[in-house]
């Protein structure tokens, strides 16, 4: 187990499940860790992991309870919110059932008392028929104190424009009055007075109007309409109206939690009815667009719907569809519906805290006295993750932890070694001996950061070797072999204290810094003097040099500087091409 932990600290470095589990192993295992000259099994150790054991099940057990706990109390308030919804509206559904059966079985009286429909351009007919109606309707109005009116106003194609007849409850007395019938021609089919009619006229069906103030009862009415049809054709409307301060106070009294409350809305995506007067006429998409598509789209069966308001405030509501077309809308606030889960919650994370805290206190206790063997072997470890492999690691106790500590240095040493002939391998030029591409992509990534900070000034020389293809072509790649290298062994020559990379076939980088950096111009100069020498000199084609060069330089402290390495390349190479153009070298 002791191995595991160090093999994750030599390669993970310091990961934090890592050091937790170090830490833990450290504690847990060193009770028995004291120095002594006698060998101690580690196995003897290994038994204080049942602290390890108090921690694990205190965290599994509270995540445990944490989750059942959210998970009961969250279905919980899904049912509370989904069964307030749908008691409600099982209430409204029957309150506007008895009015919508109690004006149908009016309109089937009219149609029964109408033996014609002709009949009706008889006046004489029509006093009588609408006396007779009128009996029938006030009985029926008058079982049921809700009803503030009842009226029936006849079809102007088939009788008087004005006939029918309107009755509304008295405040005073609580008995039906006769109210004057409106001539339907001598009104807009807009018009408060008759829009009742037309409404009712060209939706062909029985009909609820959303709720409104009547200025005879001063009060929230809510009326149904409902055409009467005799055979087939539409003889008039009836409808009543009906106190809406009952199904106000219905809809007020939901409040399945504090600070909820329920509302209607239209068909038309209205807010009808609501607690909050400041919501009433309030389209439900002006609300919350989530919560408006869900109202409009869905029967809202099973899932609450979260939607946030203008001020943050996080809210949930259930709806259902009623009868009549309109939605009841339960909604409550977030902190109300999981108030008591987050209380719970609370209460079981400040447990397991609690819990935690007092081992963590024993188990340190511990700590302080025991560990101290593996935690210097950890940090040693840890060392040389990070790259320190000169770490000295001398063991202090005579058990498993004294072989391994002892392993652990070898190794480290061993690695040492494999790492500086590596590293020798990767940052040299097999066959000329300068410094390899690999070494020039880190000395990149170094330039780059001395560009974005305005270190220093430097310049790049970057170089390409003239006819070695032809060399290679005309004198085998032995010879061209040989010709890179007496190129390379040039460049060096010039460019004696900067580094020279090899980072291509035929292609060269030289970094000039400091002192070369000044004297750049005197160096390439030189470069090309050698370059003719040998042509003068030497006769075979391996040392006959050939160089096509460019220097491109940055300026620290230039006005724009560049900040980009491969642009300043890019500079440098098409000033070799040029160069490369000048000496007749041909394209690469």
């Amino acid at each position: 187990m002791i191995w595991r932990v160090v093999e994750c600290s030599i390669y993970f470095g310091r990961c934090n499940f890592c050091e937790r589990w170090q830490r833990t192993v450290s504690v847990c295992t060193g009770v028995f860790c004291m120095k002594s000259n006698h060998f101690v099994s580690i196995r003897i150790k290994i038994v204080m992991l049942t602290m390890c054991s108090i921690l694990i099940c205190t965290a599994i057990l509270g995540g445990a309870g944490i989750y059942a706990c959210q998970s009961v109390t969250t279905r919980d308030a899904d049912k509370i919110m989904n069964l307030t919804a749908e008691d409600e509206a099982t209430i409204l559904d029957g309150q506007f059932k008895l009015m919508a059966d109690s004006v149908d079985v009016m309109a089937s009286d009219a149609v029964r008392e109408l033996s014609d429909y002709s009949l009706l351009k008889d006046n004489l007919y029509v006093r009588s028929y609408l006396y007779n109606i009128d009996s029938v309707f006030y009985e029926s109005a008058a079982k049921d104190d809700r009803i503030l009116a009842y009226y029936y106003h006849l079809n102007p194609d088939y009788a008087a424009s004005d006939a029918g007849f309107v009755f509304r409850r008295s405040q005073k007395t609580g008995s039906f009055q006769s109210q004057l019938v409106p001539d339907l021609k001598k009104y807009l089919s807009t018009d408060p007075e008759v829009s009742w009619y037309f409404t009712a006229h060209y939706a062909q069906r029985g009909i609820f109007t959303n709720p409104h103030y009547d200025d005879y009862h001063e009060c929230e009415v809510i009326s149904y309409l409902f055409p009467v049809y005799f055979e087939k054709h539409e003889i008039g409307v009836i409808g009543l109206d009906l106190d809406f301060s009952s199904i106000a106070e219905s809809l007020d009294a939901v409040s399945p939690y504090d600070d909820s409350f329920a509302f209607l809305v239209d068909q038309s995506d209205k807010i009808v009815y609501s607690k909050d007067d400041s919501h009433i006429g309030i389209n439900l998409f002006d609300v919350n667009q989530d919560l408006g598509r869900e109202v409009r789209a869905s029967a809202g069966v099973g899932r609450l719907i979260r939607y946030e308001t203008e001020d943050r405030t996080v809210w949930f509501s259930s709806w259902r569809r009623l009868e009549n077309g309109m939605r009841i809308v339960v909604t409550a606030p977030y902190e109300s519906v999981y108030r008591y889960r987050n209380q719970l919650i609370s209460l079981l994370v400040y447990g397991v805290i609690l819990i935690l805290f007092v081992s963590f206190l024993v188990t340190t206790f511990i700590a302080n006295h025991i560990v101290h063997p593996i935690q210097k072997l950890t940090n040693g470890a840890r060392a040389i993750a990070d790259g320190n492999l000169q770490v000295a690691l001398k063991p202090d106790t005579n058990d498993e932890i004294r072989v391994l500590t002892e392993s652990i240095d070898i190794m480290e040493k061993k690695l040492n070694e494999h790492i500086e002939k590596v590293r020798e391998l990767a940052y040299r030029d097999p066959l000329t001996g300068v410094r390899s591409k690999t070494a020039y992509k880190d000395e990149v990534a170094k330039l780059q950061k001395v560009m974005e900070d305005r270190v220093f000034d430097f310049a790049i020389v970057v170089c390409d070797l003239n006819h070695l293809k032809l060399v290679n072509d005309n004198f085998g790649h032995e010879t061209g072999d040989e010709y890179i290298i007496n190129s390379c062994y040039m460049l060096c020559q010039t460019f004696k204290r900067s580094p020279v990379y090899r980072i291509g076939g035929d292609e060269f980088v030289v970094i000039l810094t400091k002192h070369d950096f000044e004297e750049r111009e005197e160096l390439c100069q030189k470069l090309f003097e050698h370059m003719q020498e040998s042509c003068l000199r030497d006769k075979d084609p391996e040392s006959r040099i050939s160089i096509a060069y460019g220097v491109a330089e940055y300026f620290a402290h230039a006005e724009k500087p560049l900040t980009d390495y491969q642009e300043l390349f890019r500079i440098g190479d098409e000033r070799m091409y040029e160069k490369k153009k000048e000496m007749g070298g041909g394209r690469r």
